[in-house]
């Protein structure tokens, strides 16, 4: 992922097209904590391994009576010391940039939540909303029957006239949500089925309503 490209990037997005966006930075920001992980676990060992060798060679220099380290075998344990310190060096060039790239990847997904938070709602997310709303606020007894077999206590899609005929009723249904001020983000409250006619001419024109009626 080209980081500063993603973060200069600036396109018209819908809620769906954020959502996937954000969910890629997201993934890349943990693959990089891994990484990062990692590299930290294998400088440690690296540093762990300098320290035994600089151990070793204060010991030997001790037991020889402070000679030099040409003295004491220093010149094969010099060489073996300047590599694992640009090794560690390496590492240590590394894993700034791994935690660069990962500063970048959580910028750009702290950047994409906020705009998808902003995001207004689609008819398609409030229908969803009202789906989950019916499946959780629904009877769980029994299991959901078909409009034709609702009781007489659900709301009917079909009423009868007064010489016993059934007549279809347009059904529309009362959505109570509420809108953040801080966030713009719009939550399903409650939905209620009624009769189409009883709406208001107006009710969907009705803006930043904390009751809103949406006939489907």
């Amino acid at each position: 992922m080209d980081d500063t490209l993603a973060m200069n990037t600036r396109v018209q997005m819908d809620g769906a097209d954020l959502h996937k966006a954000r969910l890629q930075a997201l993934m890349e920001k943990r693959r990089l904590q891994t990484e990062i992980e990692n590299k930290r676990r294998q400088l440690e060992e690296e540093k762990q391994k300098l320290k035994q060798i600089q151990s070793k060679l204060r010991r030997e220099q001790w037991l020889l009576g402070n000679a030099s380290p040409e003295d004491n075998g220093g010149d094969v344990l010099g060489p073996e010391k300047r590599k694992m310190a640009e090794e560690i060096e390496r590492l240590e060039g590394e894993l700034r940039t791994l935690c660069d790239r990962e500063a970048l990847a959580e910028a750009l997904e702290r950047e994409l939540s906020i705009r998808l938070q902003a995001t207004p709602n689609s008819l398609a997310d409030i229908r969803r909303q009202l789906q989950d709303h019916f499946t959780e606020t629904g009877p769980t007894e029994n299991p959901p029957q078909p409009a034709s077999d609702l009781p007489a206590t659900s709301f009917p899609r079909r009423l009868n006239n007064y010489k016993g005929e059934q007549i279809a009723v347009p059904i529309s249904v009362q959505m109570n949500v509420e809108r953040s001020l801080k966030t713009g983000e719009t939550r399903l409250v409650s939905a209620s089925p009624i009769v189409a006619g009883s709406l208001p001419a107006d009710a969907i024109k009705v803006p930043n309503s904390i009751s809103k009626q949406v006939e489907p």
